[in-house]
């Protein structure tokens, strides 16, 4: 725009100045606020909606303890620590957040819409050990387990680990001489200790005091040999061997290996004192696993734990030479 002229009179003298226009003012956008807070439940609720989709028990207090630790959310009040959890699992508007398996994306617009590559999420951070006795991990419980049950029951069981903080038990049960029942269970590691409770039932506690022997309650465990982690040579195998099955089976018997795959049982079962039958038949390896078959029992595997110790569901067989 051109400048406004004015006269300024003057004595003796006339003077023309130029005015600028007046500055033209945008107005500001006003400052960003912080986004309002997520409106959360009550605490009542939110352990009500932590039972319904998480499976949990027990009162409040436990019930969002054991969400917590499910999601690696530590050293918080219980109302910060409830509430962080309801955040993380259904997110701050109240709904079930999507599967980890499925990315988060954004979108800006810059003329075209263009999809940004997924966010990652931190990991969550492993619960903090805090007992004064060292922490007893599951790939040391591993292996094959007997235990005692006052007055005259009884198992004998295989125990895995399914992660650092959880077992799976599969085995069979006796009352005294007599075979009632096959099992399988798992165990979830007791916050903070080194026992193991059942999945269904919080109370019923294994506790660790080595990697080889546990109690609980009227029960005494003991780790009968320990699980291989290499795998089992055929010519590490080959000798002199005795088998015990309840209530008064055990056979007697040479294994010999013929490659390495193969092994040759040659021995006799007996009853008590009474020999039954002779045997002599071949066991096959099961393709990448320290697991054995007979062509006659298919159905049936020996379980290697390593070259000395062998479950084969209520038997076990140990090498004597």
């Amino acid at each position: 725009s051109s400048p406004i002229s004015s006269t300024v009179h003057g004595v003796g003298s006339t003077t023309e100045m130029s005015i600028p226009p007046p500055y033209s003012y945008r107005e500001q956008p006003p400052p960003p606020s912080d986004p309002p807070p997520p409106h959360l439940p009550a605490l009542a609720d939110i352990a009500e909606s932590f039972r319904r989709e998480l499976g949990l028990k027990g009162n409040i207090s436990e019930v969002i303890d054991q969400a917590a630790e499910r999601l690696g959310i530590t050293d918080l009040p219980l109302i910060a620590k409830a509430e962080a959890c309801h955040i993380a699992v259904f997110g701050s508007g109240g709904e079930i957040a999507p599967p980890a398996s499925v990315p988060s994306t954004r979108q800006q617009t810059t003329g075209n819409t263009q999809q940004c590559p997924p966010i990652a999420s931190p990991p969550p951070s492993a619960p903090v050990w805090t007992n004064p006795l060292p922490k007893i991990s599951t790939r040391d419980i591993e292996g094959c387990w007997g235990c005692t049950c006052f007055p005259i029951a009884c198992a004998l069981f295989q125990k895995r680990a399914i992660s650092e903080d959880e077992l799976e038990h599969t085995g069979c049960c006796f009352l005294g001489p007599v075979p009632f029942g096959p099992f399988t269970e798992r165990r979830r590691r007791k916050k903070n200790t080194n026992g193991f409770y059942k999945m269904d039932d919080e109370t019923n506690i294994d506790w660790h005091s080595s990697p080889s022997a546990a109690c609980n309650g009227l029960s005494c465990s003991r780790r009968i040999c320990k699980q291989s982690t290499e795998p089992v040579l055929t010519q590490d195998v080959d000798g002199k061997w005795i088998c015990c099955c309840l209530p008064l089976f055990w056979a007697y018997f040479t294994k010999t290996q013929t490659n390495a795959d193969t092994l040759i049982h040659k021995g006799c079962c007996f009853f008590g004192p009474i020999p039954l039958c002779p045997f002599n038949e071949p066991w096959v390896r099961v393709p990448g696993t320290n697991n054995f078959r007979s062509h006659s029992k298919p159905s049936q595997a020996d379980m290697y734990f390593g070259p000395n110790c062998v479950l084969n569901g209520a038997s076990c067989s140990r090498k004597c030479c």
